[in-house]
C-alpha cells in the first residue's frame, strides 16, 4: 500500500471514483451511503456501515474508517477482488493516476474555523459567499444569480475547484432537504475570506 499520505490519498479517490462508477451514481447523501452499503454486502464484497462509509467518503468528520480492511471491501467491491494493494497496483499499470486530477486545488473544509468564509464562483456570472459554523456546515451569506437565499443552512464536504460544488440545503431542524449543485458544466472556482464571528 502506498506510504505517502498524498499518494495514498490520490489511490482513495481513484477508488472511490470506481466504487460510485459500478453504484451508476454520485454518492452524496445519507440515503445514497445507506444504498452502497446494502449493494456492498448483496455483492459479496463484505460489510460495511453507512457510518463507516460516510468517514471514507469525507461526509462526517472522523478519521477513523480508512483503515486497510475498509479499503479491501471498497476494491473488491469495484471489481479488484485482491483487495486494495492489487487496485493500486492496476493503477500503476494502467496509469490510472492523472497528475490533472492530483494537482486540483482542494479546500480542507475541517480546517476552516467557524467564522471563516469562503467565495465560490461559477458560470454565467453566479456566486456565493459562505461562512463556516464548524462541522461542514455554512450558511450563505451573499448570493448571486443563484437560487440559494442568504441565510440558508448547508452543509458541504468537498469545495473542489475545477469540479462541481455539491451542497446538502438544511431545513429549519438542521436536516437535509435538498441538494443543490453549483457548476455542473465547468465546475467552480474558489477563495477563502477573512474571519468573520457568526451573527455579525
Amino acid at each position: 500500500m502506498p506510504k505517502d499520505i498524498e499518494i495514498r490519498d490520490i489511490y482513495l479517490r481513484l477508488l472511490l471514483r470506481k466504487v460510485e462508477d459500478r453504484l451508476g451514481y454520485t454518492v452524496k447523501t445519507s440515503r445514497d451511503y445507506l444504498a452502497l452499503s446494502e449493494a456492498i454486502k448483496s455483492s459479496g464484497s463484505g460489510s460495511l456501515s453507512p457510518t463507516t462509509l460516510k468517514r471514507v467518503w469525507g461526509y462526517v468528520r472522523d478519521t477513523p474508517g480508512k483503515h486497510l480492511s475498509t479499503l479491501d471491501t471498497l476494491s473488491r467491491f469495484a471489481g479488484y477482488p485482491e483487495g486494495f494493494h492489487a487496485f493500486c497496483r492496476a493503477c500503476d499499470t494502467e496509469a490510472g493516476i492523472d497528475s490533472g486530477f492530483a494537482e486540483k486545488r482542494m479546500l480542507d473544509v475541517f480546517s476552516l474555523r467557524i467564522g471563516e468564509g469562503v467565495r465560490i464562483y461559477w458560470a454565467p456570472q453566479r456566486m456565493l459567499v459562505l461562512r463556516a459554523y464548524g462541522n461542514c456546515l455554512f450558511e450563505v451569506e451573499e448570493s448571486k444569480n443563484s437560487k440559494l437565499k442568504v441565510g440558508t443552512r448547508v452543509r458541504c464536504a468537498r469545495i473542489i475547484e475545477g469540479d462541481s460544488l455539491v451542497l446538502d440545503v438544511l431545513d429549519s431542524s438542521g436536516a437535509p432537504s435538498l441538494l443543490y449543485e453549483a457548476g455542473k458544466v465547468n465546475g467552480i472556482a474558489w477563495c477563502k475570506l477573512s474571519e468573520k464571528e457568526p451573527g455579525r
